[in-house]
C-alpha cells in the first residue's frame, strides 16, 4: 500500500451520519424554494461472494476502488455518502431521475472500463428516487430509493431502476 493510504478512510465517502444531516438539511432547502432533488442508492452485485471467494484485503481494495470511480464521475455539488457495508448514496441537488440515470451510466461505463471489473467482474446495481417538495420526507425518499434497487437486482443486477409511484 502506499504510505498515504493508512492515513485515508477505506472509501472517502461521508458517513452514515453526516448524510443524514446533509439529506434534512437538503429536504429542508427544497421544501423552502420548491426544489426538486434525487438520491441514487448504489450496492455492488454479489459482494459477499466476492469477500468469500478472493478473501477481505481484496473486498476492502474493491470498495476503495470503486469509491475512487463514483467520485470521479459526480459532480462537485453532489454529495457521496457511504450508506452500510457495500451501499453507497449520492444526493444529487436539483437533479431529476432522468439525469441520475445519466450518471449511472457514466459510473457503470467506468467501471466496466475498470480493472475491478476486468479481474473481479464487478458490477454495481442502483436504485433512485426524487424528492418532490413538501409532498415526501426522508424515511419515504431512502425507502422509494431502497425500493427500486432490489427491483435493479431482481431483475438481473448492473443496472438502475427508477422509482414510480404507481
Amino acid at each position: 500500500f502506499p504510505y498515504t493510504t493508512l492515513f485515508r478512510s477505506l472509501t472517502g465517502a461521508f458517513n452514515r451520519r453526516y448524510m443524514d444531516i446533509y439529506l434534512r438539511k437538503e429536504i429542508n432547502r427544497c421544501n423552502r424554494y420548491e426544489k426538486d432533488f434525487s438520491i441514487m442508492l448504489l450496492d455492488i452485485d454479489d459482494f459477499k461472494k466476492i469477500n468469500d471467494t478472493y478473501g477481505h484485503v481484496v473486498g476492502d481494495t474493491i470498495l476503495s476502488e470503486i469509491s475512487l470511480i463514483f467520485k470521479s464521475t459526480i459532480r462537485e455539488e453532489d454529495v457521496f455518502c457511504r450508506y452500510g457495508g457495500e451501499e453507497f448514496l449520492i444526493i444529487m441537488p436539483e437533479t431529476c431521475e432522468k439525469k441520475a440515470e445519466f450518471l449511472y451510466k457514466r459510473i457503470q461505463g467506468c467501471l466496466l472500463e475498470s480493472d475491478i471489473h476486468k479481474n473481479f467482474g464487478v458490477t454495481v446495481s442502483a436504485g433512485v428516487a426524487k424528492f418532490t417538495p413538501n409532498k415526501d420526507n426522508l424515511v419515504n425518499l431512502i425507502r422509494y430509493a431502497d425500493i427500486s434497487l432490489y427491483k435493479a437486482k431482481s431483475l438481473g443486477k448492473n443496472q438502475i431502476i427508477r422509482y414510480t409511484k404507481d
